[in-house]
C-alpha cells in the first residue's frame, strides 16, 4: 500500500493532531491497526471497472482510504484511473480524484481539532516506487530553452540518489523537461566518499579496511571472511562478514550501494550489494574468551551471493553460503587492503543478449587445482613464453606434390603479399583444421551415402524447421548417460517438432516428440538405460549368452559395479550445417560379470530430415577374431505403451494393418517381407474388441462386482479409498473398492487401459488392476472374508514416482472422491477397454525398416544366413511402461567385416498421412555388408613428437610435424593393403587414473579374475570403485606396427598446431598466373569456406609454381584469400603508372610445370639468406589492375573500355556511408502479397529462411528485399496497422487455425506481423532485411480495379452492397473498391482533404511512419516503387528521424543506363529494368546497367558530392511472379560478377513455388542462382561478352536445364579449368 503505483491526496491543513497525516491512498490502508489490518490486508475496495480489446486500454473507479490507521477520519474520495497502450513501449494512464464533500465525525471535537470539510491541496500524480535493483538512476530533463532545443539539452542528477529522510530532490515540474527517465545503471559513477550514504560531518578518521585473519591467534582460521547467516535471513542475498585489522568502529550502513572491492595489492575485484556495516566491534564481555572477542568486522553482501527468494532459517543454505565464502575469500585475501569504489556505468545501448562463454581446458584429479578456481584463462600466455615459435614452417603438402595442391585463387598484382602488407606479429592459423572424430566416422558411412539418390541430403531437400545439437562429455568419473541431444523444432506442425538424447553408446536414451517422452522410464532394477532404449544388439546364434548391447551391460555385478556402466562412446561428431551427428561406442557384453570378450564396434548415424523424419544409419564392426557375430538387432526399441498403445504392422498384400490388441505379451516373429517396409506406433487406435474377462489371462466367469461398502468407512459411506502401500513406487494413486465377490481372482490386468460403467451410466478410466477380487483371509482382521478390487483410475495420474515421503494424503483422498463419485455402493459396474481414437486424432511414430530387398529380389548375399524378421511385445507393467519392438537380421558378421544399414524414424499426426510419408521413404532404405577394404578411407600417420612425449596423428593434406611411427587408415584395410603389412585393427587410446595404453586391446586394464571373468568396467591399476576406463578410437593400423606408442601420450592437437604450409611464391609476368587455393580438398571442419571469398580470374595461367627453400622471417604472415566482396579491400602493394600495360600473348596455361623441382622441399633453408626475403612480384604493373576481365586476344568484338579503373585501396569521392555495406556484395528480392490470405496465413518463416541459409549464405548473400506492402499495390502489407487493419480487416495478415476458408471474412484479432517474423528468423542467419513497399498508397493512385476487392475481387468483400453507399451510386453498383474509398475518406476527415498532396501526405506520415517507427534500425533499408505517387522529400524526413543510417531507393527516373535520379535522397539507384512484358530483363538494351556501373565512380554516381551506390535489381524470370527463367547462366555470371567488380550491388528477384502454401522458393530458381553464384565463386567467367558493343554474340551458353542436370549436389568443388594432371616429382 506504499511503494505501488497509486494517487495519493493529501490535506496538509489537517496534518496535526493524535491521529496522523491526513492522506488518503489509492491501494489502501496501512497494517497498523490489528487484529483488524492483519491478513488478509484490505485494500481500497474497487468501484467499477471496464476493458477494450477494441481500445486498448482498462479503466477503474475505487474508494480511497487514509492510510493512517486506527483514524476518526472518513473519506469520500473517488479515485478513477484509465491505462491505455499506445504501442512502442508507450502506456498513457489517466488519474481522476473526485472530493464527494468529505465530512469529518462529530468525535472530532474531543480531540480538539477545526471541524472543516476537509480539500485536498497535496496530490500526488502519482505517488510510486521504482526497484533500485533494476532501476539505479534517476534522470530528470532540463527544460529546453531557446539556444538549446530538446535534442541538446541535459540531464539533472545526482549520485548516490539522495537519502528518503535527508535530502529528498525536489524540483518545480515547470523547470524540468516535462519527463524522468529510470535507467538501468547509466552513469559514470563518481569517486566514492566514505561511508556512501549519510553523509556525516563529524567523521574524523575513515577505519582502514586491511584484512585480518578470521578468528583469534590460537584459534585460526585461514581466511579473512566468513558466511554470517543471521544478518543473511530477511535478504535475498547470503551475507558474509570479514575481519579488519583496524580499531575504530564505524556501524554506518550503506544499504543498497552497488560498489566495488578491489584487492590493492592484485588489482582483483568483488561486486557488493550492501554494505550493513563497515566496522563493527564485537563485544562479549561475559565470554573474554570468545573467539571474536574486540574483533572488528565489515558485514556485506556480495552480488554472487544473490538469491531469488527471500532467506529464511527454514532456507538457508549452509553449502551455499559456503560456497560465497570460498569466492570471496579467493578475491579479498589476508593482509591486504580494500579500496572501494561505486560500481561503473553500463553503456546506454547495453548489449543484454550477452551470455556466458564456456571452454573446455581438459580433464585434471578433483580438487587437484584449486587455486586456479577463480583466475582468468590466458590460452597465448604458453605460445608468448616461446613454446611455440611464431615462425611459420615451409613444410610439403605432400611428397608428390600436384597441379590440385596449387593454390586455385588467382592473386592480382594488387594483392600480392610484401614485407608491408604483412601484419608485425601473430601466429598463423593451419589451414587444415580437422578433428579425429569427424575424419573416423566420415568413411565408415560412405558406402552407404554414395549410393544413389540421398533422400535427406540438406542439398537436394528443402528441411523447414529448426535444428539444434548439444555435445556433453561425461567424463571418466561419471555415470551420467547423456551423451548429445538433438532437436528439430517446427513452427508449422508441432507434431513434428522432436528432441533426440543419445547415451555413451550412440544409442537412443529419450525421444521427445509432441506427445511427450516414448522412451520407457527405465526403472527396472539393473537395468537402467540399457534395456528398454532404442539400440543395436548382436548376438550369437551358438552361444545363448552371448549378447553385445550398444547401450551398456546390465547392472547385475553389484559387488563391482557400483554405478551404471555404459558402453564407452570411442568418437563423436556433429554438424549444424549437415544437421546430423555421428557416435561410436565398444559395445559391452550385456550378461555380467562374463568370461567373454567384446570387439564389437557399433556405429551410428541421426539425420534431421526435416518434416517429423529422422533419418538414422547403423553400422556394426567385427573386430573379434574368435567369436562370429550372427544375429543383428537393428535396432531393438522400446516406445512407452501409456502414449503409443497399438503397434501397426503394414502388410505387402493388403490395405489393412497387421495388428493386435491388446499387444501380445509372446513375440511373433514377421517376415520383412510380408511387409510394406514400415511399422508405425499410434497413440489409440480404432475399436476395441469386447473385454473378455480377465483380460489378458485365458477366460474365465468373472466375480460378482457389485460395490459394498468399506467397514472402516464409519459414518462416511463409500466404497473405495486409497491404498499407500500398492501406490508406493508408481505414478498413480491406487484405489481399492469392496466388491460382493463371492470368487477369489487375485490376478489383474495392469497397464490395460480399460473403463468402468456404473449402473447410472458414469463411466471411470482407469489403467490398469492389480487384483480383480483379492479374498482377505486374516482373521485377526475386521476384513476378514472380504473382497477387493484393486484398480488405478487415470484420474490418480501424476507426473513424479511416489515414494512414502511424497504420499500426499490430501490428493489421495480427492482422487478416491471421484472414484466414489462414479462406483457408487450396491450397484455393479461393467468393464469394457477404453476406445480408441479416429485416424487423424492418432499422435504417431513410424520406423521405415525396408522390405529386405537383397532377400525379396532372391539375390541372397553371402552374408545372409535368413530372412530379416520384425517382432513386438508389450510389457503391461506399470513401472516399466513398455512396448518392446525388434528387427533382428541373421547376418554372418565375420571378423574384420561391416554391416550397414539405413533407415527413417517419423512422428506426426494421424495414421494415414504417416504411413504415406513412410511408403515415400521406403525405397531409400540401405544396407550393404562390406570387408576389410571395401569402405574408402583417408590414410592416418602416427608422429612422436620431437621430444617423445606425445604422439599425435597426421595425413596426406597436412605436412610433417613429427617421425612417423606407424601408419593406417580411417577403415579398416586389407592386409596386403596395409602400409606395413599385416591385419588391420582397430587402436585405442586407453585411460585408466593416471596410466594410459595405446593399441588394439580394450581390456588392457581390466581385471580379470582366476575363473577367466573379466570387468572391463573397472581399472585393475586403481581400486577406486568409481572410476572407468576413458576409450578413445585413433583409427585402423597393422597389427604390432605401433607398439613403440604403447604407453604414450596422445596428443590430438600437436599436428595442427605445429604445421603450416605458406602460400606459394608465384614468378610473375604482367599479370597474375596462378591461382589460389588454400583449402585442402577433403574439409572435415564444420564451416565451409565462403565461396565469394573467391577473386575473378583477370588472366589465364601461363607459369607454375615453386616451393621457396628458405624459411621466412617471422613478422611474415599470409592473408592468400582476399575478399573480393569487402568494402574496403587491401592496399595495393605497388602504386600503379597513369598507363596500363597492354595484355600479354600468352592466353593458354601450360598442361605441365615448366620447371621440375628437383626434390622434396627442405625444411630448413640451405643458407642464411644475405637479406630479408620479399613477397613483391618480379614485374611491376604499369597501370591499375582492371575492374573486369581483360579482353581475349581474338576477340571479335572487343568492348569498350571503361573511363578508368577500380583501385582496391580507393574510396569514390563521394562515397556514402550509408550505402557502403551493399557495395561489391549481393541479395535477393522476395515478392510476398499481402493481407488476408491463405500464404500469409500458413506462410512457414522457419522453413523460407532455412531455404535461404542452407542454398544461399555460402556464397556471401547479405540481404533479402521483402515487400512489406503487396508488390506495386499499396493497399495490402505484411504487418497490422493501427489505422488500417480497422478500416480494412482484409489489409493485414490473421493468424487462421484449423481449415482455410476463402469466403470468411477476416476474424477479429488475430492479427500477424509477418513482416517482424521475416525480420527476426533472418536475423538471426545474418542477413539483413529491407523492406519494399508500393509508394501509391492505399489510394491506389495507379487505378482502383487494381485494389484486392474491387468488384467483388475478395470473396469477402461483397461490394454491390457496400459501392453503392460509399460511391453514391444507384443500388447494385459493384464496381468500386471498398478498401480505397474507406481509406480515402480517413484522409478527408484527418486532413480535410482528399487532394492528391492530402493522400500522398497521408501515406507518408500514417502508413510510413508507424513502421518506420516499430522497425526502427531492425530494417536495413526502405525501396519506394512508384516514387512518382509519393512525396519524397516527407519520406525521407520520416525515416531519417526515425533511423538515419537507413538505405532509402526511389523508383523514380532514369532506369538504362543507371544514375543517381532522386538527389539528394536516394542511396542507392532502384535498379529496375523496363516494364518486363515488353522487353526480357535479360536484354541487350538492358546492358546499359553494367557499363554504367563500370563507368561510376569506384560504384558511385555522383551528384553536388553525395553518391548514389550503383545497384541493379533485376528479375530472373520473363516476370516478377511467374514465367520461366529469362538468363542464361553465363550471361547471369557475366552481369553479375562485372557490376559487383565495379563496386556496385546486384539483387535477383526470385519466385516462390506455385501452389507452395508453405513460401518456399522456386526449385528452378533456386537451382539457377545456385549455380550462378557458383560460377562466380570459382571464377568461371565468360572472357567474351554476351553483350559486347551493345550486340549480342552467338555464344555457346549453358542451358538452365543443363545446369540443374549437372550440379545435382551443386557442391562447392575446384573449378573445373584447374590442371588435373600432377606433375612429375
Amino acid at each position: 500500500v506504499d511503494e505501488v503505483w497509486q494517487t495519493v491526496s493529501v490535506d496538509s491543513d489537517m496534518n496535526r493532531g493524535p491521529h496522523g497525516t491526513y492522506f488518503i491512498h489509492q491501494a489502501g490502508v496501512y497494517q497498523k491497526d490489528p487484529p483488524y489490518t492483519d491478513a488478509p490486508f484490505f485494500f481500497s475496495p474497487g468501484l467499477a471497472s471496464w476493458c477494450s480489446d477494441e481500445k486498448r486500454e482498462c479503466r477503474f473507479a475505487s474508494w480511497g482510504q487514509h492510510a493512517w490507521t486506527p483514524t476518526p477520519y472518513i473519506s469520500k474520495a473517488i479515485y478513477l484511473n484509465r491505462y491505455r497502450d499506445c504501442g512502442n513501449g508507450v502506456l498513457e494512464f489517466t488519474s481522476v480524484v473526485h472530493n464527494a464533500e468529505n465530512q469529518m465525525t462529530s468525535d472530532l471535537a474531543d480531540y480538539q481539532i477545526e471541524t472543516t470539510t476537509p480539500r485536498f491541496n497535496y496530490m500526488s500524480f502519482p505517488w510510486f516506487g521504482v526497484r533500485d535493483t533494476v532501476y539505479r538512476d534517476v534522470l530528470v530533463k532540463k527544460p529546453a530553452t531557446a539556444t538549446t532545443p530538446d535534442a541538446e539539452t541535459e540531464w539533472e542528477t545526482s549520485w548516490p540518489n539522495p537519502d528518503f529522510i535527508n535530502s529528498i530532490y525536489r524540483s518545480d515540474i515547470k523547470d524540468t523537461g516535462g519527463f524522468v527517465v529510470f535507467a538501468e545503471q547509466r552513469e559514470e559513477r563518481v569517486d566514492f566518499e566514505f561511508p556512501g550514504l549519510f553523509k556525516e560531518t563529524n567523521l574524523r578518521v575513515i577505519p582502514r579496511l586491511l584484512l585480518g585473519v578470521m578468528g583469534s591467534e590460537d584459534v585460526a582460521v585461514e581466511r579473512p571472511c566468513e558466511a554470517y547467516g543471521s544478518i543473511s535471513i530477511g535478504y535475498q542475498a547470503y551475507h558474509v562478514r570479514c575481519r579488519l585489522l583496524t580499531k575504530r568502529s564505524y556501524t554506518a550502513r550503506c544499504p543498497g550501494c552497488e560498489l566495488t572491492f578491489t584487492n590493492r595489492r592484485t588489482g582483483r575485484s568483488l561486486k557488493v550489494v550492501n554494505v550493513q556495516h563497515w566496522s563493527l566491534k564485537t563485544v562479549t564481555p561475559n565470554n573474554p574468551n570468545f573467539v571474536h572477542h574486540n574483533h572488528y568486522h565489515i558485514y556485506f553482501a556480495p552480488q554472487i551471493g544473490l538469491t531469488t527468494e527471500w532467506l529464511s532459517i527454514d532456507n538457508y543454505n549452509v553449502t551455499k553460503a559456503e560456497e560465497v565464502v570460498e569466492y570471496v575469500n579467493s578475491i579479498l585475501t589476508i593482509n591486504n587492503f580494500i579500496d572501494v569504489s561505486w560500481s561503473k556505468r553500463k553503456p546506454d545501448s547495453y548489449d543484454v543478449t550477452k551470455r556466458p562463454q564456456f571452454k573446455l581446458i581438459g580433464f585434471f584429479a578433483d580438487n587437484d587445482c584449486p587455486q586456479f578456481k577463480y583466475l582468468k584463462y590466458d590460452a597465448d600466455w604458453c605460445e608468448g613464453e616461446g613454446r611455440t615459435s611464431n615462425v611459420p614452417s615451409v613444410s610439403p603438402i605432400s611428397s608428390k606434390p600436384t597441379i590440385s595442391d596449387a593454390p586455385t585463387i588467382p592473386p592480382t598484382i594488387s594483392h600480392a603479399p610484401t614485407i608491408s602488407a604483412v601484419p608485425s606479429s601473430g601466429t598463423p592459423t593451419p589451414f587444415y583444421d580437422s578433428n579425429l572424430d569427424q575424419l573416423l566416422l566420415k568413411d565408415i558411412f560412405a558406402d552407404i551415402l554414395h549410393s544413389g539418390n540421398d533422400k535427406c541430403s540438406p542439398r537436394t531437400s528443402a528441411i523447414s524447421g529448426t535444428f539444434s545439437y548439444t555435445l556433453h562429455d561425461p567424463g571418466p568419473f561419471s555415470n551420467e548417460h547423456l551423451l548429445a541431444t538433438m532437436s528439430h523444432e517446427s513452427s508449422s506442425n508441432p507434431s513434428q517438432s522432436w528432441t533426440l538424447s543419445i547415451s555413451p553408446g550412440g544409442n537412443i536414451c529419450s525421444f521427445k516428440t509432441a506427445l511427450g517422452e516414448s522412451v520407457p522410464p527405465n526403472r527396472i532394477k539393473n537395468r537402467f538405460f540399457v534395456e528398454d532404449v532404442w539400440q543395436l544388439q548382436a548376438r550369437s546364434i551358438s552361444k545363448p549368452d552371448f549378447l553385445v548391447q550398444q547401450s551398456g551391460p546390465f547392472q547385475w555385478d553389484q559387488q563391482k559395479m557400483f554405478l551404471p556402466y555404459f558402453s564407452p562412446s570411442v568418437s563423436k561428431w556433429c554438424s549444424m550445417r549437415k544437421r546430423e551427428c555421428r557416435f561410436a561406442s565398444w559395445g559391452s557384453h550385456a550378461n555380467i560379470p562374463t568370461k567373454y570378450k567384446s570387439n564389437v564396434l557399433f556405429f551410428s548415424r541421426y539425420r534431421d530430415c526435416g518434416s517429423g523424419v529422422i533419418e538414422f544409419t547403423s553400422a556394426m564392426y567385427n573386430a573379434d577374431t574368435h567369436d562370429l557375430v550372427s544375429l543383428l538387432a537393428t535396432p531393438s526399441l522400446a516406445v512407452r505403451n501409456t502414449l503409443y498403445r497399438d503397434v501397426l504392422v503394414s502388410q505387402n498384400d493388403s490395405e489393412e494393418w497387421s495388428t493386435t490388441f491388446p499387444p501380445p505379451r509372446n513375440p511373433t516373429p514377421i517376415p520383412l517381407k510380408s511387409t510394406k517396409g514400415y511399422t508405425l506406433f499410434a497413440e489409440q487406435y480404432g475399436t476395441r474388441p469386447p473385454f473378455v474377462f480377465p483380460g489378458l489371462l485365458p477366460p474365465q466367469s468373472p466375480p460378482n462386482f457389485t460395490l459394498l461398502s468399506l467397514s472402516s468407512s464409519g459414518t462416511m459411506q463409500r466404497s473405495c479409498e486409497p491404498i499407500r502401500n500398492h501406490s508406493k513406487g508408481y505414478q498413480v494413486y491406487w484405489m481399492r473398492c469392496r466388491i460382493l465377490g463371492d470368487t477369489a481372482v487375485s490376478e489383474g490386468c495392469e497397464g490395460c487401459e480399460l473403463t468402468f460403467t456404473s449402473a447410472s451410466g458414469k463411466s471411470l478410466l482407469v489403467m490398469g488392476v492389480r487384483h480383480w477380487s483379492y479374498k482377505n483371509e486374516n482373521v485377526n482382521s475386521l476384513e476378514n472374508g472380504q473382497f477387493h478390487v484393486y484398480l488405478a483410475p487415470r484420474v490418480g495420474l501424476v507426473e513424479y514416482w511416489i515414494t512414502e515421503d511424497n504420499y500426499n494424503d490430501t490428493h489421495a483422498e480427492n482422487v478416491a472422491g471421484e472414484v466414489n463419485d462414479v462406483l457408487e455402493i450396491d450397484t455393479a459396474f461393467t468393464i469394457e477397454w477404453t476406445q480408441g481414437k479416429s485416424d487423424e486424432d492418432n499422435a504417431v511414430l513410424g520406423i521405415v525398416h525396408g522390405v529386405d530387398k537383397d532377400i525379396t529380389l532372391n539375390r541372397v548375399p553371402r552374408y545372409w544366413g535368413a530372412e530379416g524378421q520384425i517382432s513386438y511385445t508389450g510389457s503391461f507393467d506399470m513401472v516399466r511402461q513398455s512396448t518392446n519392438f525388434q528387427e533382428t537380421l541373421s547376418v554372418g558378421l565375420n571378423e574384420g567385416t561391416t554391416f550397414i544399414k539405413t533407415q527413417f524414424l517419423i512422428t506426426n499426426h494421424g495414421v494415414t498421412s504417416t504411413s504415406l510419408q513412410a511408403q515415400d521413404h521406403v525405397p531409400h532404405v540401405k544396407q550393404n555388408y562390406c570387408r576389410a577394404g571395401e569402405l574408402p578411407s583417408v590414410p592416418i600417420d602416427l608422429v612422436l613428437k620431437d621430444d617423445g612425449s606425445a604422439f599425435s596423428f597426421t595425413t596426406d593434406a597436412w605436412g610433417h610435424c613429427g617421425e612417423i611411427v606407424c601408419s593406417g587408415a580411417s577403415t579398416p584395410r586389407l592386409p596386403e593393403e596395409g602400409p606395413e603389412g599385416g591385419k588391420s585393427v582397430p587402436h585405442f587410446v586407453i585411460r585408466c587414473a593416471g596410466d594410459v595404453y595405446f593399441g588394439p586391446d580394450l581390456y588392457h586394464f581390466a581385471p580379470v579374475e582366476e575363473d577367466g571373468v573379466v570387468r572391463p568396467y573397472r581399472c585393475s591399476n586403481d581400486p577406486d570403485p568409481f572410476l572407468i576406463p576413458f576409450v578413445k578410437l585413433i583409427g585402423f593400423f597393422p597389427e604390432g606396427a605401433c607398439s613403440a606408442l604403447q604407453s604414450v601420450l596422445f596428443d590430438e592437437t600437436h599436428c595442427r598446431r605445429a604445421t603450416f604450409v605458406p602460400p606459394t611464391v608465384v614468378s610473375r609476368t604482367s599479370e597474375p598466373t596462378i591461382s589460389m587455393n588454400l583449402t585442402p580438398e577433403f574439409s572435415p571442419t564444420d564451416r565451409q569456406p565462403t565461396s565469394f571469398d573467391i577473386l575473378l580470374p583477370t588472366q589465364t595461367p601461363t607459369t607454375t609454381t615453386h616451393l621457396p627453400t628458405i624459411t621466412p622471417v617471422p613478422t611474415v604472415t599470409f592473408n592468400p584469400t582476399p575478399n573480393f566482396f569487402r568494402t574496403q579491400p587491401p592496399a595495393p602493394t605497388a602504386e600503379p603508372t597513369k598507363t596500363p600495360t597492354p595484355p600479354p600473348t600468352t592466353a593458354t596455361p601450360t598442361q605441365t610445370p615448366t620447371h621440375t623441382p628437383t626434390g622434396r622441399p627442405t625444411l630448413k633453408p640451405t643458407r642464411t639468406p644475405t637479406i630479408k626475403p620479399t613477397f613483391k612480384p618480379t614485374h611491376i604493373p604499369t597501370g591499375k589492375p582492371t575492374r573486369r576481365p581483360s579482353v581475349a586476344p581474338n576477340q571479335a568484338h572487343p568492348v569498350k573500355q571503361p573511363s578508368h579503373r577500380y583501385s582496391p585501396d580507393h574510396l569514390s569521392l563521394c562515397h556514402n556511408d550509408r550505402s557502403s555495406w551493399m557495395s561489391h556484395h549481393h541479395g535477393i528480392a522476395l515478392r510476398i502479397i499481402g493481407g488476408y490470405n491463405y500464404l500469409t496465413s500458413h506462410i512457414d518463416v522457419r522453413a523460407l529462411t532455412d531455404q535461404l541459409a542452407d542454398n544461399f549464405i555460402q556464397y556471401g548473400l547479405t540481404w533479402v528485399v521483402i515487400t512489406l506492402s503487396s508488390p506495386s499495390k499499396g493497399d495490402r502489407y505484411l504487418a497490422p496497422h493501427s489505422i488500417l487493419t480497422k478500416l480494412n480487416p482484409g489489409s493485414t495478415p490473421k493468424y487462421i487455425d484449423g481449415n482455410w476458408d476463402e469466403a470468411a471474412p477476416p476474424p477479429e484479432g488475430n492479427d500477424r506481423d509477418l513482416f517482424l517474423e521475416i525480420l527476426t528468423s533472418f536475423s538471426s542467419v545474418g542477413l539483413k532485411v529491407i523492406a519494399y513497399m508500393a509508394a501509391q498508397s492505399p489510394s491506389m493512385f495507379q487505378g482502383e480495379r487494381q485494389a484486392y476487392d474491387y468488384d467483388n475481387g475478395a470473396s469477402y468483400v461483397d461490394t454491390c452492397q457496400e459501392c453503392p453507399q460509399l460511391v453514391a451510386k444507384q443500388a447494385g453498383f459493384c464496381k468500386c473498391a471498398p478498401s480505397v474509398w474507406r481509406w480515402n475518406y480517413h484522409v478527408l476527415r484527418e486532413y480535410g482533404s482528399r487532394s492528391n498532396s492530402a493522400l500522398k501526405r497521408a501515406y507518408a506520415e500514417i502508413i510510413v511512419k508507424e513502421y518506420v517507427e516499430r522497425y526502427r534500425a531492425k530494417v536495413s533499408g526502405y525501396f519506394f516503387d512508384q516514387a512518382n505517387d509519393s512525396n519524397m522529400a516527407l519520406l525521407y524526413d520520416i525515416i531519417r528521424g526515425v533511423s538515419p543510417n537507413t538505405v532509402l531507393a526511389f523508383n523514380k527516373g532514369q532506369r538504362v543506363p543507371l544514375k543517381n535520379n532522386n538527389y539528394p535522397y536516394e542511396d542507392v539507384t532502384f535498379g529496375y529494368p523496363p516494364n518486363l512484358r515488353r522487353k526480357s530483363a535479360a536484354s541487350c538494351d538492358n546492358h546499359g546497367v553494367v557499363t554504367s556501373a563500370e563507368d561510376s565512380d569506384y560504384g558511385y554516381f555522383c551528384v553536388n558530392g553525395k553518391g548514389s551506390l550503383a545497384h541493379v535489381f533485376t528479375s530472373i524470370s520473363t516476370d516478377w511472379t511467374y514465367g520461366d527463367i529469362a538468363w542464361s547462366v553465363d550471361q547471369a555470371v557475366e552481369w553479375q560478377a562485372r557490376v559487383m567488380r565495379s563496386g556496385g550491388a546486384w539483387t535477383w528477384n526470385v519466385k516462390f513455388a506455385f501452389g507452395n502454401d508453405k513460401g518456399l522458393l522456386h526449385p528452378s530458381d533456386t537451382y539457377f542462382l545456385k549455380n550462378v553464384y557458383q560460377q562466380i565463386a570459382a571464377g568461371n567467367v565468360n572472357k567474351k561478352y554476351v553483350c559486347g558493343g551493345g550486340e549480342e554474340t552467338a555464344l555457346p551458353t549453358t542451358s538452365v536445364q543443363t545446369a540443374m542436370d549437372q550440379n545435382k549436389n551443386l557442391d562447392r568443388s575446384k573449378p573445373s579449368s584447374t590442371p588435373t594432371k600432377s606433375p612429375s616429382k
